[in-house]
């Protein structure tokens, strides 16, 4: 099989695209500890009133919420 420019661009392409999906991949890793410590903060802040409705609304998740980026209820 002769190779031509058509070859050459379609293996640019996806190289791109390779690389493209792994910097996101990294990026989002790299920050996801400050991400998650964030959202503990958010969590710690959040008035009483606003924990209540989130707690009512669905406490299973509300708690894994907690124990997971909050340090616990």
């Amino acid at each position: 099989m002769a190779t031509n420019i058509g070859h050459a661009e379609e293996a640019w392409l996806n190289a791109e695209a390779l690389i493209t999906e792994w910097m996101g991949d990294f990026i989002r890793e790299w920050y996801r500890p400050v991400a998650e410590m964030q959202l503990g903060l958010l969590l710690k802040t959040l008035p009483d009133e606003v924990k209540a409705q989130l707690e009512a609304m669905n406490p299973e998740a509300y708690q894994a919420l907690l124990n997971q980026y909050a340090g616990g209820g």
